[in-house]
């Protein structure tokens, strides 16, 4: 029997007709560009303010083979991989018995009193979402098809319509709202997983096309499938605070644009036998976060939620933090990473016609074999084809030893050089492919990637 999960809209109601698509059609708006969400992860900066919770510059030891060397745990890539696919992180682990994958008693319009209420993610002051991910959880193979929905909310002064949504493959299926929405209405997006795969963690895109956006948005469904149950304190036992446990106490938030902010959630589990009330301190002031059922029930799920707000002072990767107080006791700081670059929406085609433009002339330096212990100074040459002032917000790197010099800002026409160093005395002998990730001011290049490839003996 499947289980249906279908969210209260809040402060909406949603009415109209919703029609069915194949999840896996290949049709979309004439002209637009099917926009999967970016964004991979490279060791994070830690928003002034927050709870200190990062490791001394260079104190993470490099891994070899591609392996993001001073990263968060989990957050491995292939060597070479480009920055820009968003990642879930699932710890293998299947739904404790009877804890289907609905969401805890208490959530949504049936919140406690006192406790945080969603915010709605916005797209170009247009239309807003109640959510952009929807993790199911830990599910069973033998749960059969699991369903949600998203609710979508007109926010201008005019009618829109959401014109088509995109499955990222076959095994989902997707249905939507048809009708004009009015002003102040809803619309919903409903999707339903088959769950026909076998025991494997998925994460499922949804790009949704909406009349008067520029571009598409991404709505995400996540989960882990197993094929039998395990205690709570199996599945949620890796990083504990007190009565609480975490799958991870670092949370990948993924990509924001500035101007915007990103929500999301996550499961937390209480593994003793008696409530616990869970409250945070040292929040960093970009992000807002709360549990829901709180008190959190003995021996029960609760859901995280988060939302972090983008900020013109932090670019590309940063961590966000929060300390849990259990019961009046606080411990370590759980980490929130995301990832934000510029925001082009509202740029006319004039605007972009007249952008920058950085083109490399070499994306990859071979640095060849060095001793641990060396260092090599790096440079890579680049020019600025476009007609206007190029600006390199942030440059960053995926694994420890790489110091830039200061950023240079190039003319139309202009050519200059990226400087760094690199210092090999966190490594161990291997192969390793650093990814460098640069910011800027480029509409048609926001993002950047650069490699350095070497061998330590």
């Amino acid at each position: 029997m499947g289980i249906s999960v279908f969210f209260p809209l809040s402060a909406c109601r949603c009415g109209g007709t919703v029609s069915s698509q194949p999840s896996h059609a290949s049709l979309q708006p004439s002209g637009w560009a099917a926009g999967a969400e970016q964004g991979d992860y490279a060791p994070a900066t830690q928003p002034e303010g927050s709870a200190s919770a990062t490791q001394p510059d260079g104190s993470a030891s490099a891994s070899p083979s591609g392996r993001a060397a001073g990263a968060e745990s989990g957050s491995s890539q292939p060597s070479g991989r480009a920055a820009g696919a968003e990642q879930g992180d699932y710890a293998p682990a299947t739904r404790p018995e009877g804890s289907a994958a609905t969401r805890p008693e208490g959530s949504a319009d049936n919140r406690p009193e006192g406790s945080a209420a969603r915010q709605w993610t916005p797209y170009d002051n247009l239309v807003e979402v109640d959510r952009t991910v929807h993790d199911f959880g830990d599910i069973l193979s033998s749960d059969g098809p699991v369903s949600c929905s998203f609710s979508l909310r007109n926010i201008s002064k005019e009618p829109v319509a959401i014109l088509q949504v995109i499955s990222s493959c076959g095994c989902t299926d997707v249905e939507w709202t048809r009708e004009d929405i009015d002003p102040g209405k809803c619309g919903k997006i409903s999707a339903t997983y088959k769950n026909d795969a076998g025991a494997v963690p998925f994460d499922k895109a949804l790009t949704v096309y909406v009349s008067g956006l520029k571009r598409p948005f991404v709505l995400h469904l996540r989960g882990v499938v197993h094929e039998k149950a395990k205690p709570l304190s199996e599945l949620y036992g890796a990083a504990r605070r007190g009565a609480l446990g975490f799958k991870s106490d670092q949370i990948r938030v993924g990509n924001m644009e500035q101007g915007g902010l990103k929500t999301g959630s996550a499961m937390v589990a209480n593994l003793s036998r008696r409530s616990v009330k869970v409250t945070f301190a040292g929040i960093s002031p970009q992000l807002d976060v709360s549990i829901d059922p709180n008190p959190v029930p003995a021996g029960s799920l609760a859901t995280l939620s988060f939302t972090v707000r983008a900020d013109r002072k932090l670019w590309g990767t940063n961590v966000y933090t929060a300390v849990p107080v259990v019961d009046g006791v606080s411990f370590d700081p759980l980490q929130f990473t995301a990832v934000t670059k510029e925001n082009f929406a509202s740029m006319t085609r004039e605007q972009r016609d007249a952008a920058p433009l950085p083109m490399f002339s070499e994306s990859t330096f071979d640095a060849g074999f060095m001793q641990r212990g060396g260092s090599v100074d790096i440079s890579f040459k680049f020019t600025n084809n476009g007609k206007s002032l190029l600006h390199i917000f942030k440059a960053e790197s995926d694994s420890p030893g790489v110091s830039f010099s200061p950023l240079p800002d190039l003319a139309a026409g202009e050519s200059g050089t990226i400087d760094l160093h690199l210092d090999t005395s966190a490594y161990s002998a291997g192969e390793y492919t650093i990814m460098l990730t640069l910011y800027t001011n480029s509409p048609t290049r926001p993002l950047v990637n650069l490699f350095i490839a070497l061998i330590v003996k």
